[in-house]
């Protein structure tokens, strides 16, 4: 241990160092308003006599305190701006060394060391280690092993060695307390910071290391460098002082006023980026915002100074070792990239605002960092204790600073009277703190796996219908071993520690600049993770984003949560031992920052996302990662590539289109491409063994770079994301390159350049198609594109179409995809990835487009070639269409609308025709299938006590009919028993049928979900007619006339009111739709008609003379 005596020794020499360097002759005329604020005082004078110990010590602390020099004794000014440090400066650099900072060195020098543990540590996986064990800590929920076999495993090799570290800390001969954590460099609260590979270290932003990073002009520590540094101040709101007991503040010689701790002026050396949100989207604490504001660089300060300052409070009393400011420049010498200066400021009578010069800030701390409590002052507090509580409440909160205990700094949020119990007759200082998780009783292996087996057995029996008494037994001892855990552990995440004041010195420092310090750390961080950023689209992709923070977004995994900037149990430690104390925990781990809206997982959730309706008002997500982007991304890509293959490959059919398509964007080949633009050095994900393993890394990559494509969207357009995607992808190669990128047009189009409409008066095809697009309001340009599209593959080949609709079916499907998930992406900010695929299934499905083929009677102008007009039999099967044909219409429909008018287009006719429908599939769940209902209710049959569950198997147990018009038999089993049976033309359609046959047979089976249960037979009847009703309804929309109505301005109404109506089938289910306005619908008021305004065009009568000339042209862009 630390001899007491060399302690005292170094103590004893502030009686020694009562010069200073600044102009203290106000001593004397100060000698009140110092004891004042040092010391208890007392109106009777007879008791000051009684105290001498007492008035020396002020009178001591009264020749620390320094006066308000003038400032032209410490700088002078060079040029405009720059000014250099004099003399007297150096004098006040030397003192604060001598009196705070070789004192804390000297007296750290002493500790006795505890030595680490320095065999090396890597993640458990086969990228940093060779062996593959698996540390069930960390590893999912899902487990294949039973409980019983989870209470037996034995604890690995990497949760021993947490442990054994845990221990040691604990034990530190020099830890001020077991139960709170201090921090060393390179280490965690339960080992090694990094545990990567070295060459895993060599890149990422985990590891500070920052793409494009160049050399800084090395400051003149003497001078304030201000012709080369650029100056802003952090703005905090709400401020942190406003939590604080109360702020930081100095106090000068001659000046009543305090000076006040209002935040940091930083100094960069390149200004920020021109775009750059200045809050991060990952925070530690989302209550506060932060702002970087340029302001008029103050006066009165070098970067001497500053670097003084900066190894007084980052390194000793925060204690931030891990905090790197050095650029990643290998070894070419650079300065640091930020410097900062803490502003202690005065309002002045005029409104204006005097900030204190460093020199001031360095001789006023020196000043203040004294032992807080002698032998004579502890012994006048023990026999006076009104004195020591008014010296309590006049210091509670402050900073208090032992170097020789780890952790140094403690807030001292109680000062109280000595124990009786003990010797010593110095007072207390009581802090409460929080334990780290790793200490506390949460952070036991034995009771993590206790509370996992009573979460599990609890949310098991919650959908039951009823429990058992062996279920209540069972729980009830369940959450009897949880207490006794917890007695056993008698720890707790909160703590209260008293700890005795001898050796401490007081800092004159509160919490509201340690908020502030751990803030300045995450700004500078972010700001240096977007000058990266500048890197990556000046050169990578040569676009520039108007909107950053959806660039940060699309690069954050979700395994990436609070960002602190540095080492994060040494934030969490500071924070703890030193930061504002809050009524509750301000840390926050989840992806979003809020405790509800991160968890994915579970019937419940689900049903609660889903049951949301579509947002309007512009809301931003909650979702902190790049799930969502990456969801609309896949669109994306797989929208650009089906579209250069379209156009490139006009000959080959879907088969073919499709074959290569896959090929593209898959994500072995999209990681590829992600990692020619070097995507992985800027990608933001958890410092862990998350993605160590190469094939993770690569799915993340493929992640991100379809993140990133969406981000382009968002921000700019489809075109910005085609010439990025482009570039990446054939950009090495100039050739292949030109094929991609420039398109020939359809051969339809290349026929007739400017419209071949004048080919109607002569094709009675297309004269009937005209009917069609008047019904629909949109007129076709080339309306042989339209002929095209309802030319099904039986038709022959023919001149006028030049094949069937099978390419335009392919090209459909893909520009449906995209617009439908840009559309869920914008009006469904709350929903998660996985709940926005289940709305569009619900939209994009065969059954959707079939009804919406139905209500425009899109069967009607299906191309029939003569031969099969003449049959006997055609008249009674030219309206019968399966679903999937049906479907191909539709989206034959799309591709030839998108081929002939454009991707704006194609959104207009699914606001009308497909996005009305969303509100109905929410209120009826039609997300939810058959399949996946009777899978829920099996599960509530799951018994608490067993492994894995029974899940319902399907079996197919006959086939029929020829390969064309093939009938499937399914059945359903659950437990080898036979639940029920379906048929359909396609397995997956068979299983459908059988799993809601299943619900209806079996609805006793599931009393807590109350599925199609009736009381009696009639209520069976009506209850079956209700339901097939409200299936057969799910689907249905008001007919083309019905929505023109409804959106059309006056004049088209009257215009429309004059046309015909045509053979629509009349829908049951406008009721439905009857609360639809145009603030449900955004940008659909007169759709149809804005679109048949914008596509009259007269066809120019000449266009037949420039059809030779023409016939090369290409295409410049398809979107």
């Amino acid at each position: 241990m630390i001899n007491e005596e060399s302690l005292d020794k170094i103590s004893s020499d502030e009686n020694s160092d009562t010069e200073l360097t600044g102009d203290h002759c106000e001593a004397a005329k100060n000698k009140q308003r110092l004891l004042e604020y040092s010391l208890p005082t007392s109106s009777n004078t007879d008791d000051c006599r009684q105290k001498p110990n007492v008035i020396q010590r002020s009178i001591i602390s009264l020749s620390r305190l320094p006066s308000s020099p003038p400032y032209v004794n410490y700088y002078s000014q060079v040029s405009n701006e720059v000014e250099i440090g004099t003399e007297k400066l150096q004098l006040i650099h030397s003192n604060f060394k001598r009196r705070v900072l070789e004192k804390i060195r000297s007296i750290r020098e002493i500790q006795p060391v505890s030595e680490i543990s320095k065999e090396t540590q890597f993640h458990a996986c086969s990228s940093c280690q060779e062996n593959y064990n698996d540390d069930s800590s960390s590893s999912n929920d899902s487990s294949s092993s039973s409980d019983d076999e989870e209470d037996h495993k034995p604890i690995d090799s990497t949760r021993q060695a947490n442990l054994t570290e845990i221990d040691r800390k604990r034990s530190h001969p020099c830890a001020l307390h077991p139960d709170i954590s201090f921090n060393e460099p390179g280490q965690v609260n339960d080992g090694p910071y990094c545990k990567c590979s070295w060459a895993a270290k060599q890149t990422g932003v985990r590891h500070n290391k920052f793409a494009g990073e160049k050399p800084f002009k090395v400051c003149d520590l003497n001078t304030n460098n201000i012709d080369h540094l650029y100056h802003y101040v952090l703005k905090i709101r709400p401020c942190p002082a406003e939590f604080s007991r109360q702020p930081s503040q100095l106090y000068i010689g001659g000046v009543k006023e305090p000076y006040v701790f209002e935040g940091f002026s930083v100094f960069f050396h390149r200004p920020l980026p021109d775009v750059f949100q200045n809050t991060p989207i990952n925070k530690w604490n989302p209550e506060f915002e932060i702002e970087l504001v340029d302001e008029k660089v103050p006066k009165g300060f070098t970067v001497g100074d500053l670097e003084l300052f900066y190894t007084y409070l980052f390194e000793n009393v925060l204690e931030l070792y891990d905090l790197d400011r050095t650029l990643n420049v290998s070894d070419e010498l650079s300065c640091v990239y930020w410097h900062a200066m803490p502003r202690f400021v005065r309002r002045m009578p005029d409104g204006s605002m005097d900030i204190l010069p460093m020199s001031a800030v360095l001789d006023s701390l020196a000043a203040s960092f004294f032992p807080s409590v002698t032998d004579d002052i502890a012994l006048s507090f023990q026999a006076d204790k009104e004195s020591l509580r008014t010296y309590s409440n006049k210091k509670k909160g402050m900073l208090f600073l032992n170097p020789a205990k780890k952790p140094m700094t403690i807030r001292a949020d109680i000062i109280d009277s000595s124990d009786n119990r003990t010797d010593s007759f110095y007072p207390l200082l009581t802090h409460f703190g929080i334990r780290p998780s790793a200490y506390a009783y949460s952070g036991k292996p034995e009771y993590q796996r206790a509370l996992k087996r009573f979460v599990k057995f609890r949310h098991l029996i919650s959908i039951k219908a009823r429990l058992s008494a062996e279920d209540k037994q069972t729980l009830a001892g369940y959450e009897e071993r949880l207490r006794q855990l917890k007695a056993e552990c008698k720890v707790k995440r909160d703590a209260t520690i008293s700890i005795n004041s001898r050796g401490f010195f007081e800092t004159g420092l509160y919490p509201d600049i340690v908020q502030h310090s751990m803030f300045l750390i995450l700004a500078c961080f972010h700001v240096r993770f977007h000058w990266s950023l500048e890197e990556f689209e000046e050169k990578r992709i040569k676009y520039k984003f108007k909107d950053r923070a959806i660039l940060e977004l699309a690069l954050t995994h979700p395994s990436y949560r609070a960002n602190y900037g540095t080492n994060p149990d040494h934030a969490k430690n500071t924070l703890n031992n030193c930061g504002i104390r809050w009524t509750k925990a301000q840390t926050s781990d989840t992806p979003d920052g809020k405790s509800g809206l991160g968890r994915k997982r579970g019937i419940n959730a689900l049903i609660e996302i889903m049951a949301k309706q579509s947002s309007n008002d512009g809301a931003k997500s909650a979702v902190k990662h790049n799930e969502r982007l990456e969801f609309l991304g896949d669109a994306v890509v797989e929208f650009i590539t089906t579209v250069h293959l379209f156009f490139v490959f006009q000959d080959l059919e879907e088969g073919g289109l499709a074959t290569y398509r896959s090929s593209i964007v898959q994500n072995k080949h999209l990681a590829s491409l992600a990692k020619k633009i070097g995507l992985h050095e800027f990608m933001l994900y958890a410092h862990g063994p998350d993605l160590c393993h190469e094939s993770d890394l690569r799915h993340a990559m493929a992640n991100a770079f379809e993140a990133l494509m969406a981000a382009l969207l968002l921000d700019s357009d489809i075109n910005e994301c085609d010439r990025i995607f482009s570039e990446t992808l054939f950009g090495d190669d100039p050739q292949l390159f030109k094929v991609w990128k420039n398109l020939p047009e359809h051969p339809l189009k290349n026929d007739n350049p400017y419209g071949d409409r004048h080919l109607i008066d002569t094709v009675p095809c297309l004269q009937l198609l005209t009917v069609f697009e008047n019904d629909i309001g949109i007129r076709f340009k080339h309306i042989r594109l339209l002929a095209k599209a309802f030319t099904r593959r039986n038709v022959a080949f023919n001149y006028l179409t030049l094949g069937h609709n099978q390419r335009l079916e392919f090209l459909g499907d893909t520009v449906l995809q995209l617009v439908t998930t840009e559309y869920l992406y914008q009006h469904f900010p709350h929903h998660q990835e996985g709940h926005l695929s289940l709305l569009r299934t619900c939209l994009v499905s065969n059954k959707t487009q079939s009804v919406i083929c139905d209500d425009l009677a899109m069967q009607k102008y299906v191309v029939v070639p003569k031969a099969m007009k003449r049959r006997a039999n055609y008249a009674s099967t030219a309206t019968l269409l399966r679903v999937k044909d049906k479907a191909d219409l539709v989206e034959a429909f799309l591709g030839a609308l998108y081929v002939d008018r454009g991707l704006e287009y194609c959104r207009t006719f699914c606001q009308v025709c497909f996005f009305p429908r969303l509100k109905h599939f929410i209120l009826t769940q039609k997300w939810n299938d058959p399949k996946s209902q009777l899978q829920q209710c099996c599960l509530t049959l799951r018994q608490p006590t067993s492994g894995e569950p029974d899940i319902p198997e399907y079996k197919t147990i006959g086939v029929e009919g020829p390969t064309n018009t093939r009938v499937y038999r399914v059945a359903v089993y659950f437990r080898s028993k036979r639940l029920a049976e379906g048929v359909g033309g396609s397995v997956q359609l068979a299983q459908m049928q059988a799993a809601e046959n299943a619900l209806i047979e079996n609805a006793n089976l599931f009393p807590s979900f109350n599925l199609y249960a009736p009381s009696d037979g009639l209520d069976a009847l009506k209850s079956t007619q209700q339901r097939k009703q409200i299936r057969s309804d799910t689907f249905k929309v008001p007919d083309t006339h019905s929505i023109k109505r409804r959106y059309a301005p006056d004049s088209a109404v009257r215009e429309m009111n004059n046309t015909p109506r045509r053979n629509y089938r009349p829908s049951s289910s406008l009721s439905n739709y009857s609360s639809f306005t145009s603030r449900n619908i955004p940008r659909t008021t007169g759709t149809l008609f804005r679109i048949r305004s914008l596509s009259r065009e007269s066809t120019p009568k000449s266009a037949q003379a420039y059809h030779g000339k023409l016939s090369n042209q290409k295409r410049k862009s398809p979107f």
